[in-house]
């Protein structure tokens, strides 16, 4: 006999998935930045620590999602009775992990720098502005 559900009952279990998704993902993020700070008040500029820090966290990063990826595979396929409410969430889970670890090693290193370089931006539009850019250019 099979089981219906509604939109509303699937979708609790793969809320629950959504907000130990989000968990996951803002720890490995946190990880990673808070290595780069160390790094930046030892004097570091805000690219030369991310590149130092992102190696150093990857294996931490990749096993963290890996394990959650791995241990919600049983979530995600299994047949059991009832297991149709738990498989939405194994996959949001799953699916979610796997994007979002590639896209944290990818854009959080970079927006970590951006306030770095649109400060050296700014003060090199300022210099450009006001002159003082061109009289060493000269000197």
């Amino acid at each position: 006999m099979a089981l219906w559900l509604s939109n509303q009952e699937l979708s609790m279990f793969a809320q629950i998935g959504l907000i130990a998704l989000m968990g996951i993902v803002m720890k490995n993020g946190i990880l990673l930045v808070d290595l780069a700070n160390d790094y930046r008040r030892n004097g570091m500029s805000a690219a030369d620590a991310m590149q130092k820090a992102a190696p150093e966290r990857l294996r931490p990063v990749l096993m963290t999602a890996l394990a959650a990826i791995f241990g919600m595979m049983p979530v995600a396929f299994a047949q059991s009775d009832g297991a149709e409410w738990r498989n939405a969430m194994g996959f949001i889970i799953m699916g979610g992990l796997a994007t979002s670890t590639f896209l944290t090693l990818l854009v959080v290193p970079a927006a970590y720098a951006l306030p770095d370089d649109y400060a050296r931006l700014k003060t090199l539009v300022r210099a450009k502005l006001s002159g003082e850019f061109w009289k060493e250019r000269r000197a």
